[in-house]
């Protein structure tokens, strides 16, 4: 993962480093590197910067407390944030695109005196150090078709689907005390895409995922389970005539789940949680500086 960072800054900082002598000559082409007619297109992009919770609660467990992240878990910081996705563009419209998107929250806590909190069937009590994680990666595969494509506008819209890999940890600082509770499942997210960009280069674009659903149908679980996803963002930066663009943005990513899950620890992995009842809400406001390469 630290190679991986590193080679997202080094790409940041060289297209950077393009943008005063390219923005300087003639507009902008979508792409010099692919042969000129070709069907095809490969755009190679990455996010660096910040991330912060502005709501992370959870329960686990009917009888469970409903636990806070920020004022609770210690999240009321900011954390390293990065993307990273690619685009191939087939006949010009049409768009397959697969981001991934890590999310590791890790900190610690100390149970205040008078007070406890129960995760689950296990109870931290007053004076407890307490490990907390909360990991929320997740790999995306889109379809995305441009029903408008001028020179100075685009808009798209499509699916996608999007395998999400919860992971929600609470242990003790002794170690004696340990709950677990983690999720594989499969997601299907409606996708709308729109960019306007001017003869000089200077482009603004906006991405919106999201999805409401409360059947099992429809929310990647065979069991009944209420969820949403919103992954919105808007960019502002400028195309460069060799193939590269830079820009500045800010991305909105939050969800909901709320249901009661089949698998459990008594008849699943050892990792599920006990009762199988979860309700979850999260709310994240990222700036990054970005690159991409055509």
């Amino acid at each position: 993962m630290k190679n991986v960072r590193l080679a997202a800054v080094a790409v940041i900082l060289a297209t950077v480093a393009a943008i005063v002598p390219a923005a300087a000559q003639s507009p902008w082409s979508k792409t010099v590197i692919t042969p000129p007619g070709s069907y095809y297109t490969i755009t190679a992009g990455a996010e660096l910067g910040f991330i912060k919770v502005l709501i992370n609660t959870i329960q686990i467990g009917t009888g469970g407390s409903t636990f806070n992240y920020v004022t609770q878990g210690g999240e009321e910081i900011l954390f390293p944030y990065t993307r990273y996705s690619v685009d191939l563009s087939l006949a010009k419209r049409n768009h397959i695109i697969f981001v991934y998107q890590p999310l590791l929250l890790q900190t610690q806590t100390v149970v205040p005196a008078g007070q406890s909190f129960t995760i689950d069937s296990t109870t931290f009590a007053a004076g407890t150090p307490v490990n907390v994680t909360y990991s929320f990666p997740f790999w995306r595969v889109s379809y995305l078709y441009d029903f408008v494509d001028t020179r100075n506008w685009i808009f798209g819209a499509g699916a996608s689907l999007q395998l999400r890999n919860a992971s929600i940890r609470f242990e003790n600082g002794a170690g004696t005390q340990l709950t677990v509770s983690q999720n594989l499942g499969i997601v299907p997210i409606l996708k709308v895409h729109a960019r306007y960009q001017s003869d000089g280069g200077f482009f603004v674009q906006s991405t919106v995922d999201g999805f409401y659903a409360s059947s099992a149908l429809f929310n990647g679980a065979n069991f009944q389970f209420e969820g949403s996803i919103l992954d919105a963002s808007l960019q502002t930066g400028v195309a460069l005539t060799n193939g590269a663009e830079a820009f500045i943005g800010a991305r909105f990513i939050g969800g909901t789940a709320s249901g009661t899950s089949q698998y459990t620890n008594a008849n699943g992995a050892w990792t599920n949680s006990i009762s199988g009842y979860t309700n979850n809400a999260l709310a994240t406001l990222a700036v990054t500086l970005g690159a991409r390469i055509h």
